[in-house]
């Protein structure tokens, strides 16, 4: 099929396409907002192309879905009931291959468009860290989609804040799990590994709703292994690795950081709680990691430079939603949550969401159940909502419930004292998706949801200029006044 085919090329781009240092649409603003005035709905050919292109999305992403061994069952009570069908889950994360070099940090550009963000507390926390009178990290939590899950968009803010205040560290990846990237650490997979949920994204309670920090855990059996490295740069001075895990009776796993191995056998009185095994390494150490008997736990690892700077945690489900956290055990979340002490969190979802007939204002409710979790742990964090991409239809315009869910978001961003940009508008507004499909380089791909490789990272910068132009309007605001 043409659309899997597009979404191979997009994956094959990670270890093949240079990163451009400014992919930007020749003499095209960088953000513009204008009316949008959608076909007629009783236009028949336009009917029948959109009920093709929908049944053809469906079938596309369907094909795609990867389900890593069979989900074992709930307890009696707890089990979830067969889920409803769901609008189209996005494509498998991409695979950890090194991505392009990162672009020489450069001066932000002049933004017009969505005005600057007002993020007091994060962007204090950013400065007392730039004039070295803060010796902790600065942490951002960033929750998502597909768009998040690959790690390209992330990186591209998480590489901009590094280069300005400081190399943190790579913050959380995956431990187990195929078919995800963290573009600081390179990691291999081995045996059998089971992903539970099969299917993260989902909106219900499952089994015991412990899945980490990032809503999965992946369970080895069968003598499976793991390896994990840090690229060159990932940390300054020496790497401070954590490994969650939990080990049931009977299991047991090898656990190795650098020189150290650890046996960690599992028992009756083992805690039901998610463990952290901590040590201290030179950057070129290895984490590796072997199943012994029964069936160990993992639930991501952490990695931060002994060195202050900023970590960005990448925490992105193919498939997501604002519903989906909520599915997670509260208590067990917050918990993982409030370990990594975040200045900042952000939520960016909604493409997911305008695929659905649902009206647009439930959304509100789950963002309000979100945010309350997140304050109850991390009640000084500041907090940040994105909004959905923009999304084509078949003629090539935007999809209209892009503006109808940013709408949502947006208004409940400022009921919640949460900063808000719409994606959607960082890349143009009205129209944007078919205009970066056509760019040159393409930044667009052609199952009209998500981007390229390219793309990816040229929303990174988008971002991140966003959040300097707000960082450095803050600091003018410190500055004191002229006698």
């Amino acid at each position: 099929m043409p659309e899997l085919a597009a979404l191979d090329a997009t994956r094959r781009e990670v270890a093949s396409a240079p990163r451009a240092a400014d992919t930007r649409l020749p003499g095209r603003a960088r953000t513009r907002t204008r009316p949008f005035a959608p076909p007629s709905p009783g236009h028949p050919v336009l009917g029948l192309l959109l009920a093709l292109t929908s049944l053809l999305v469906v079938v596309t992403c369907s094909a795609t879905t990867r389900v890593e061994g069979a989900t074992p069952p709930g307890p009696a009570g707890f089990e979830a009931p067969p889920p409803a069908p769901e609008p189209p889950e996005p494509p498998p994360a991409l695979p950890s291959e090194p991505a392009a070099a990162a672009p020489e940090p450069r001066a932000p550009a002049a933004l017009p468009g969505p005005a600057p963000l007002s993020l007091v507390r994060f962007f204090a926390a950013l400065r007392a860290l730039e004039q070295r009178a803060r010796q902790s990290h600065v942490h951002v939590v960033w929750l998502g989609d597909s768009h998040t899950a690959a790690d390209l968009w992330t990186e591209g803010v998480r590489h901009a804040l590094q280069a300005r205040f400081g190399v943190g560290g790579p913050g959380f990846f995956h431990v187990g799990l195929k078919q995800t990237r963290h573009s600081q650490v390179k990691t291999d997979v081995f045996g059998s590994w089971q992903r539970v949920p099969a299917q993260p994204a989902r909106t219900e309670p499952f089994l015991d709703g412990v899945f980490g920090l990032a809503g999965v855990r992946a369970t080895a059996k069968d003598g499976a292994s793991f390896k994990a490295k840090l690229r060159a740069g990932a940390v300054v001075g020496k790497a401070r690795w954590s490994v969650h895990y939990r080990a049931p009776a009977r299991s047991s796993f090898q656990l190795k950081l650098g020189a150290h191995t650890e046996l960690i056998r599992g028992s009756t009185a083992s805690p039901a709680t998610i463990q952290h095994f901590e040590r201290e390494l030179e950057p070129d150490g290895e984490l590796v990691l072997r199943q012994l008997g029964g069936m160990p736990e993992f639930y991501g690892a952490t990695v931060e430079s002994s060195e202050p700077g900023v970590v960005l945690d990448t925490l992105g489900i193919d498939g997501a939603r604002a519903k989906t956290p909520l599915a997670w055990r509260a208590e067990a979340w917050e918990r993982e949550l409030a370990a990594r002490h975040a200045d900042l969190v952000v939520l960016a979802y909604g493409t997911n969401e305008v695929f659905e007939s649902r009206a647009a204002s439930i959304y509100a409710g789950y963002y309000r159940e979100l945010l309350q979790r997140v304050r109850r742990v991390a009640p000084d964090a500041d907090c940040l909502i994105i909004g959905p991409t923009d999304v084509m239809q078949t003629l090539g315009q935007s999809h209209p419930r892009v503006v109808e869910i940013s709408s949502v978001q947006a208004q409940v961003a400022g009921e919640l004292g949460c900063g808000y940009v719409g994606a959607h508008e960082l890349m143009g507004g009205e129209g944007s998706y078919s205009e970066w499909q056509t760019a040159k380089p393409q930044l667009a791909g052609a199952d009209g949801v998500h981007l390229t490789v390219r793309g990816y990272q040229e929303l990174g910068q988008l971002t991140s200029e966003l959040l300097m132009r707000g960082y450095d309007r803050f600091v003018g605001s410190q500055a004191p006044a002229s006698p």
